[in-house]
């Protein structure tokens, strides 16, 4: 199955401005609509006032870090899947996960890697929705 990348909007959140602009030129490329923020604070205001596909965040970050801005999502029940980019070797998967993101990829990283991730996290996500579609018909 082919995975359509033109209907997704991305949110990227990073304090370096150059990762932005790379990763937004990238997924543009791919035919994504793609909104970034420099922090978590100014995430979670583009999050209140658009529906994002996926949010991919960096972990540590001044103002408001990725981890306070996945709470505040989950918090204000905004379902989206969350994946989370670090250079932080000692954070696991498994440490994203229980915080409630549905990925997480190190830094440095290759793209094909991250591709796979979203694609990933956005096809679970669309299938728990048709889950659920599913089981409320019935």
């Amino acid at each position: 199955m082919n995975f359509d990348w033109t209907c997704l909007q991305i949110l990227i959140v990073d304090d370096d401005p150059d990762l932005r602009e790379v990763l937004s030129d990238i997924f543009r490329r791919m035919g994504c609509q793609v909104f970034s923020a420099a922090d978590g604070a100014q995430a979670f205001n583009l999050i209140l006032k658009n529906k994002f596909s996926i949010i991919i965040s960096d972990l540590q970050m001044p103002v408001m870090d990725g981890r306070k801005l996945l709470e505040k999502i989950l918090a204000a029940k905004i379902n989206v899947p969350f994946i989370f980019i670090t250079a932080q070797a000692h954070f696991s998967a498994t440490q994203a996960r229980s915080l409630g993101a549905r990925g997480l990829i190190h830094k440095p990283y290759r793209l094909k890697s991250l591709l796979e991730l979203i694609k990933n996290a956005i096809s679970n996500e669309t299938s728990a929705t048709q889950n659920l579609k599913f089981l409320s018909l019935n």
